[in-house]
């Protein structure tokens, strides 16, 4: 069953600012019980960016870019393109820190991808009918049926 886009958010950069800070409240409180909870973060690129960036300013955690692409000219692909994977760490646990959890699918590239590592995810956006392969927090919730309008994907001509 498809679905249909019936709203629209545009997330400006104040939005992010304080979605953000609140990701970072959620993974401090964490690593309070347990500062060698995670291992690292794991950045799926290009949407985990900016996310990632800012928690990683704030917590004491390396970065580990992953760069897996299932989009092309934003229509989604019937398989992956992997550019390129990091190392990680086998029988250690890694936050996946990205701008939405939407079809789950990247979750489960990266889990097969990394069958001997753990993985939890934060995001600032997921849909909240959809269940997830993993334990993940997420700043707020939607419906599928809701598109957001990320401002690091617009670009000159929708300025």
């Amino acid at each position: 069953m498809e679905t249909f886009i019936q709203y629209e958010i545009d997330l400006n950069y104040q939005d992010f600012l304080s979605m953000a800070q609140k990701g970072v409240e959620i993974i401090k409180k964490i690593l309070n019980n347990n500062p060698d909870y995670y291992k690292g973060i794991v950045c799926p690129l290009r949407g985990g960016f900016y996310f990632t960036d800012y928690i990683s300013r704030r917590i004491d955690l390396p970065v580990h870019y992953l760069y897996i692409s299932s989009y092309d000219n934003g229509k989604i692909q019937k398989e992956f393109k992997i550019h390129f994977l990091p190392e990680l760490q086998p029988h250690k646990r890694y936050l996946i820190c990205d701008d939405i959890l939407a079809t789950g699918n990247t979750i489960k590239k990266i889990k097969e991808l990394f069958p001997n590592v753990d993985f939890e995810a934060i995001a600032l956006y997921k849909h909240k009918d959809k269940d997830y392969p993993i334990k993940n927090y997420a700043i707020r919730e939607v419906h599928s049926s809701v598109w957001i309008n990320f401002f690091w994907e617009k670009t000159d001509n929708h300025l």
